[in-house]
């Protein structure tokens, strides 16, 4: 940690970072501290940020909506008692193929916020991991879901960190200057002219221009 903080000084107090290397965890800690202390002027009912602290209100409505749906039934004119409540007698257990209590607001709250901050693409591969193992395998391999699953889990997170630890060695300077992938230039020739076409070849992983993962739908990062 010493050596990332001694090599990658300048970026890691660069509010904008790099793809690789960045302080925004630090930096989001240290500015909710000054934030929170001035609590009454950003964050009260005259402050600029008072939808901040009304966020909870606004996010318990459609919770507590989904909740009034799931917990609706139907209920026999008789005995009502000898009749528990259970997904048999909803009035809407599901909502198109989606079931009611499957859909868990709060996280997909959670997550959605990541959306507006700092290198997010990693958000699109996490949900295509999801759907793979929580649509397909778990649907149409249920055995091997089973059996399975964790230790997959498991394997692409620690196959990820340790990747992660020697890329940022080797390759991204953890330990000093970085040493990105070359561009290989690509010279061809033709037997009717004399003119040699020469293309550079930029490594996929490290384009010449804009960002690394290719997010430049704004222009910002061209």
């Amino acid at each position: 940690m010493v050596s990332v903080v001694d090599a990658q000084r300048e970026i890691l107090l660069d509010p904008q970072g790099t793809n690789v290397w960045s302080g925004q965890t630090t930096q989001s800690l240290n500015s909710a501290a000054v934030t929170w202390s001035l609590a009454k002027q950003l964050y009260g009912r005259d402050g600029p940020y008072f939808v901040i602290p009304l966020s909870l209100i606004i996010g318990m409505v459609p919770t507590t909506i989904q909740w009034l749906i799931w917990r609706v039934r139907i209920l026999p004119p008789t005995n009502h008692s000898a009749y528990p409540y259970s997904s048999c007698n909803q009035r809407w257990p599901k909502i198109g193929p989606i079931k009611v209590d499957n859909i868990m607001l709060p996280l997909i709250y959670m997550y959605s916020s990541w959306m507006s901050v700092g290198v997010n693409s990693t958000i699109t591969t996490s949900i295509i991991v999801g759907l793979v193992s929580q649509l397909w395998l778990r649907k149409y391999h249920p055995g091997w879901y089973k059996k399975y699953n964790y230790i997959l889990g498991g394997a692409l997170d620690g196959g990820a960190q340790v990747m992660i630890f020697i890329l940022s060695f080797a390759v991204f300077g953890a330990s000093g200057v970085g040493k990105p992938f070359p561009a290989v230039r690509f010279t061809s020739y033709s037997l009717w002219s004399e003119v040699a076409n020469s293309v550079l070849l930029q490594w996929a992983g490290n384009p010449a221009t804009g960002n690394v993962d290719y997010c430049n739908g704004n222009g910002a990062l061209d």
